[in-house]
Parts: C-alpha cells; sequence; structure tokens
C-alpha cells in the first residue's frame, strides 16, 4: 500500500521545485507499515519520500532517490514536491510529499565527460 494522506490535511495539487543539498535522512515506518524516507535539506526544510504509490509499486520519488551514493546525504539534487498543511496536537505543519528527485551531481559529472 503506498501514501494516502490523512484526513487533516489540506493539499494543493501544484507541483514546486526547490534545489537542495541533502543534509540529513531518516527511514521512517508510519503506523500503518508503510515506509518513507524523510529527507533534511541545509535550511532544515524536511521532504519526505513514501516508498510504495497506492497499487504497491515502487514510487517515482523512491526510485530516483535510491540511485543516489551514500543514502544521498552530501548530494545536491532538485526536488519536485507537493506541499500540504496538517494539523495535529503540536500545531499546524507543512509536509513535502516528493514526486520526483533529479540528481545534480550526476548531471555535473555527465556534462564533465
Amino acid at each position: 500500500m503506498g501514501y494516502m494522506p490523512p484526513n487533516n490535511m489540506e493539499g494543493n495539487d501544484e507541483l514546486k521545485k526547490q534545489i537542495i543539498t541533502i543534509s540529513g535522512m531518516e527511514l521512517k515506518t508510519m503506523k500503518n507499515g508503510w515506509l518513507m524516507t524523510k529527507l533534511k535539506d541545509e535550511k532544515g526544510l524536511n521532504y519526505n519520500i513514501f516508498h510504495t504509490k497506492k497499487d504497491g509499486s515502487n514510487s517515482r520519488a523512491y526510485e530516483d532517490y535510491s540511485k543516489l551514493p551514500a543514502g544521498g546525504v552530501g548530494a545536491t539534487v532538485e526536488m519536485i514536491y507537493k506541499e500540504s498543511e496538517f494539523t495535529n496536537e503540536h500545531g499546524t505543519f507543512t509536509s513535502r510529499g516528493v514526486v520526483m528527485v533529479n540528481n545534480l551531481d550526476e548531471a555535473k559529472t555527465e556534462e564533465a565527460k
């Protein structure tokens, strides 16, 4: 099973792009058993990559991310994502659900060849 946003999330279908350097990563298992990789950028913002889609196949974002060396830490990438706001007992937060990851370090290496 893939990612299904909680009922208290208000989604926005607009895709956003951001070039980041990945400063950290954490593998998480959600309460429902789904796997997610949480990436942190150099500014401390978090980006979520869900490993599977609703049909159970690998997500595009996870396939892109899994090609990065060393869990992506230190890599410069272009994140293509959707933002959603959600509220819980701790307040209102912005979730960034990644739909695609472009490895910019790899593109620079290819250009140098």
